[in-house]
């Protein structure tokens, strides 16, 4: 085998390796159980909690759930966030649910809201 057919028929099977990789790595818009569109909707519910924090740089997020909706890139994130309070301090975990239509977290929501609506679209 010459040195050139070696190296066309190693393209080749990159380009094939790429390809399949493409066609399956990345199914960003069509399923929202997708991990990518799953990621998507964590990504957004934590931008929109660190944006009402005092310090948004400490924010620890924990015990995310992810509810994806038909509609892709629309779903329900509940969680836990604990942040930096005024004196320093981490403020300990507070719940956080987030939906197309509502945004609760606990210290700013009243508690009985919150906790129904957790009840209603967190809990398994």
């Amino acid at each position: 085998m010459s040195l050139a057919f070696c190296s066309r028929k190693l393209i080749q099977l990159a380009a094939t390796a790429s390809a399949l990789c493409l066609s399956g790595c990345n199914s960003s818009g069509d399923d929202p159980n997708s991990a990518y569109n799953r990621a998507l909707l964590e990504q957004g519910a934590q931008e929109k909690v660190k944006s009402i924090l005092r310090d948004p740089v400490s924010a620890e997020f924990s015990g995310m759930i992810v509810r994806p909706l038909p509609e892709p890139g629309v779903g329900i994130v509940c969680g836990y966030v604990n942040s930096r309070n005024g004196f320093g301090g981490m403020s300990g975990p507070k719940r956080f649910v987030i939906t197309p239509d509502l945004f609760q977290i606990e210290g700013q929501t009243p508690l009985a809201d919150l906790l129904r609506t957790w009840g209603m679209v967190c809990n398994p």
